[in-house]
């Protein structure tokens, strides 16, 4: 989750005191995709269906590869592996 401070979260505290204030309405979006960061950075003032937008598409990105950076198998490559065979 966030850091949590008595007036808000961590990430829009750092924002405001490094890059100003955010606009009432809108979100802050983590570029890095990386929830506790608080790098102002990495933080896009953005709407909130902007927001929801790009963690879908990050969500999505990231189901199409494995963890340490591999890809995941596509379906005919999967197909050739459980038949036996030879991907060299």
């Amino acid at each position: 989750g966030y850091g949590r401070f008595r007036n808000g979260t961590a990430h829009r505290a750092v924002f405001a005191y490094y890059r100003g204030d955010i606009p009432s309405g809108l979100d802050l979006d983590h570029r890095c995709r990386v929830r506790a960061c608080v790098n102002p950075a990495h933080l896009d003032i953005v709407s909130r269906g902007e927001n929801l937008r790009r963690g879908y598409a990050a969500r999505a990105a990231e189901s199409t590869t494995r963890s340490r950076g591999h890809r995941a198998p596509t379906a005919t490559a999967a197909a050739r592996i459980a038949g036996g065979d030879d991907l060299a």
